[in-house]
């Protein structure tokens, strides 16, 4: 889907501008960001739900992957 396609690359932009803004790495950005995330789920009611979703991630990495676009 086109709007997700554009999302997923916004997200990406910005993930890029915060490593560089604030000079940090990307598993530290990344937790931060998780638990920011999870707390919103938390407060509007579906902690639970992704929480599972975070359950099934998948642990096979990919041959390849396209980091920023």
């Amino acid at each position: 889907d086109d709007k997700i396609s554009k999302l997923s690359y916004e997200v990406d932009d910005f993930i890029s501008l915060m490593i560089t803004k604030h000079n940090m790495d990307p598993l530290h950005l990344g937790a931060i960001m998780a638990a920011r995330i999870f707390l919103v789920n938390q407060h509007v009611g579906s902690g639970d739900d992704f929480k599972e979703l975070l359950l099934r991630i998948p642990d096979i990495k990919p041959k390849s992957v396209e980091v920023m676009h």
